[in-house]
């Protein structure tokens, strides 16, 4: 296994590909990539053996699922909503779906909502509100039904056209649509080698500009990477407060290096590497007069000012990429509104990185106040507006739900012609109190492709002083456990050699630091 399955569960399901045989015994070797990936591997191998795997978590409420299920029942007879509520309510991932929900999917289901008449969105089930029935409507039920039944989307890769000064657009290239969603307003990106601009998306296709002597604020592999797990993340967090705990007790370095051999069941080399990187880390804190370090309980804030004199504030919050991208988003949504500004994201499973605009600082003590357990799910809900997050995932919705069809009578509908579709309906679907699809939509951002639940838990913990934030004074130099996160902003621009160099000179300017 080449770097890490960023779960136990992951790496035990790989591992067990091997071997194959009844008389064989699995077995697997993981090869890592960087020191980060060094340590997560390491904690990752040590619960493995423990039998500590991930909870399984399953998606609860999810009314698009529903609306198939309604009606697959429908289409046999009819039905009490009762009876109907009743026997939904009896699958695990439903057992506490509301009646509120469920009428209301029984209500768009029925094409109560007048507004989608106009848009070709038609009742495929009657629904009696006075006799609390319902049951099949018209014979294209039947087949709308089993020609577009199922959960996963159709996707496409979206065409990427360049606006040039007469104003014509040449196409350049094409992108995966999982990374068109994340892009908002003037994020910039590299494709064939260049930097450019993102303008607008409509259907399946993006328009940008070029943006050729600016660096790029959106990594392009950003969505082909798997998240590290939430209780991973915990645990690589107890691990490193363990080492840090034996640095500040003065333990050996050959008893805590054998240590940790022993536990993850790593060489000579690999354990020698952890223990240096941390003990790095541990030293340049000391450095800095810090004597709380980064764990699962302590969130360490760096304010980073880098050649070109902007401000980074970098956030060492080791609880994987899915609550990364709520908490990234929310900081940085919440210090826009207040500076009128865009604040750039950089992300990973181990933190992530808000850089301001020339001119423009905040204090950091400042922002952490904007955001607390209370507030993160409406700033969240307001970040997602009018994203290309929000138009995509509300697609995928839609077609599960009958409202956007993939095929028709046996014609298959494009994804250009779905996601134009989804852009007309998304409109007037907000416009509707309660709609399902809206409700929906959101329940899959932040549920599923984030984790809105694990982080709303962790700001509560900082409001009872159970975790708590660290602020590292101003610095011109990173510390090691962020040198990864800065070096995302110049993975696309420049070469692996260059990236090599910088990686280099920043490990220069920390041991010249600590020394």
């Amino acid at each position: 296994q080449v770097a890490s399955p960023k779960s136990v569960s992951r790496l035990m399901q790989r591992v067990g590909r091997a071997g194959h045989n009844i008389n064989e015994i699995s077995r697997g070797d993981l090869i890592v990539q960087d020191r980060d990936d060094l340590i997560e591997c390491a904690v990752m191998i040590s619960e493995a053996y423990k039998n500590k795997i991930e909870n399984v978590k399953v998606p609860k409420n999810c009314l698009d699922v529903l609306s198939q299920h309604i009606v697959g029942m429908a289409l046999n007879s009819k039905w009490s909503v009762e009876e109907a509520f009743k026997l939904v309510k009896g699958a695990y991932c439903y057992n506490n779906l509301s009646k509120l929900d469920f009428i209301s999917v029984l209500k768009y289901l029925s094409g109560k909502y007048y507004d989608l008449d106009d848009f070709n969105v038609y009742g495929k089930i009657w629904f009696d509100e006075i006799d609390n029935a319902f049951g099949k409507r018209g014979r294209l039920t039947r087949p709308i039904y089993f020609l577009n039944l199922g959960t996963i989307p159709d996707t496409s890769s979206v065409k990427v056209y360049c606006l040039e000064n007469d104003g014509s657009k040449m196409l350049i290239g094409s992108l995966d649509e999982d990374f068109v969603e994340r892009l908002q307003k003037n994020d910039r990106f590299v494709i064939g080698g260049k930097v450019y601009e993102f303008k607008s998306a409509s259907g399946m296709v993006t328009v940008v500009n070029k943006a050729w002597d600016k660096s790029p604020t959106i990594p392009s592999w950003v969505s082909e990477m798997l998240p590290l797990s939430f209780e991973l993340g915990v645990s690589i967090g107890k691990f490193k407060e363990k080492l840090f705990s034996q640095l500040k007790n003065n333990v050996s370095s050959e008893q805590v290096i054998n240590e940790v051999m022993l536990e993850s069941r790593c060489d000579l080399n690999a354990a020698t590497a952890i223990y240096n990187y941390v003990k790095e880390q541990y030293y340049f804190l000391k450095k800095k007069g810090i004597k709380e370090y980064p764990s699962h309980n302590n969130i360490l804030i760096e304010e980073y000012y880098g050649d070109n004199g902007l401000q980074n504030i970098i956030f060492h919050t080791l609880y994987g990429r899915k609550i990364n991208d709520v908490l990234s988003r929310v900081y940085a949504f919440s210090a826009g509104s207040k500076l009128k500004k865009n604040v750039r994201i950089t992300i990973s499973d181990n933190g992530f990185l808000l850089t301001f605009p020339e001119g423009v600082v905040i204090n950091a003590s400042e922002l952490i106040g904007l955001v607390s357990y209370k507030n993160v799910e409406q700033i969240v809900r307001n970040s997602l507006e009018k994203t290309e997050m929000l138009k995509r995932r509300f697609r995928h919705v839609a077609s599960r739900s009958f409202m956007i069809l993939r095929n028709y009578l046996g014609n298959s509908i494009s994804v250009g012609k779905q996601q134009f579709n989804a852009r007309l309906l998304l409109k007037i679907s907000q416009e509707i109190d309660g709609f399902p699809i809206i409700k929906e939509t959101y329940r899959e951002i932040l549920e599923d492709a984030m984790d809105l639940e694990n982080t709303v838990s962790i700001l509560k913990l900082v409001d009872e002083k159970k975790i708590n934030f660290v602020i590292c004074p101003k610095s011109k130099v990173p510390s090691p456990f962020s040198h990864n996160l800065v070096l995302k902003w110049h993975s696309d621009v420049v070469s692996s050699e260059s990236r090599k160099e910088m990686l280099e000179r920043l490990h220069r300017q920390v041991k010249y630091l600590i020394d």
